[in-house]
């Protein structure tokens, strides 16, 4: 190989690897402390402040690689092509804003998207919104008695997919009021989502003047790329510990508890 006479921008290129990893993550580099930045992304429907913070975490890390790079490069200039040192150090030095930016460009690390695999399921809830406001406390409804129509309590036997004639057999059954109609539901049956007794035992608990059916539970991978990197938001689906998920459209989700 010809020996280079003269060091030149496309030299010192030319001695740069194909590409370079700046940051590495391992399995606990994840984003389970950082929720609110991931409600915000969940909100924007985009990952930029998540980006932005991974520009504010890594930037150091990026910065002290690109450096050790930088050095490599000018030791295999002088010890592998016989630069002067002094000549090697101000070509450097008046190029450094090309070379280090050919660098960057060559960065094949992905932080963002090491992080997010490696963040655990998030924790969520739903709370559930209707025409009517809450349900209030027990000690309250019972007093009146409970009515499907027209009602929060209706509703909330709907979403959980109870069929209102039981819920009536079963509230009668303990001794408590009910008014209008209970409809027999009985394409229902077997299709619930909690069982009667918890449903009962739930209601009757239930002391605060105001309150909303709210479902708990752990929202996996909400954050994802498609195959060319970009970013994709897809459907949410919520998983609950007994055999049923819902789809959350339209809802309140609240990120932390």
């Amino acid at each position: 190989m010809e020996e280079q006479k003269t060091l030149t921008l496309d030299f010192v290129k030319s001695l740069m690897e194909q590409s370079y990893t700046l940051v590495w993550t391992d399995y606990n580099d994840n984003l389970d402390n950082h929720l609110d930045s991931i409600r915000q992304c969940l909100d924007n429907r985009n990952h930029e402040c998540l980006w932005e913070n991974t520009d504010e975490w890594y930037r150091d890390a990026e910065w002290e690689s690109v450096r050790d790079i930088i050095i490599e490069l000018k030791d295999e200039c002088t010890e592998s092509h016989g630069f002067d040192e002094e000549e090697v150090d101000d070509f450097f030095e008046e190029h450094e804003d090309e070379i280090r930016d050919e660098i960057y460009r060559r960065n094949d690390s992905d932080v963002l998207k090491e992080l997010i695999k490696n963040t655990d399921d998030i924790p969520i809830r739903v709370e559930m919104l209707s025409n009517y406001d809450c349900i209030n406390s027990n000690w309250f409804e019972s007093h009146g008695g409970y009515r499907y129509e027209e009602s929060y309590f209706g509703d909330m036997v709907d979403s959980l997919n109870l069929n209102p004639a039981k819920v009536k057999k079963l509230l009668t059954g303990h001794g408590y009021k009910v008014y209008g109609r209970f409809p027999n539901r009985k394409s229902r049956d077997g299709k619930e989502q909690v069982s009667y007794e918890q449903f009962y035992e739930e209601l009757v608990n239930s002391c605060c003047g105001a309150n909303l059916l709210t479902y708990i539970g752990r929202l996996e991978n909400p954050l994802n790329f498609d195959p060319f990197g970009h970013p994709r938001f897809t459907h949410l689906w919520l998983q609950y510990d007994c055999p049923f998920k819902v789809l959350v459209l339209g809802v309140n989700i609240i990120l932390p508890f």
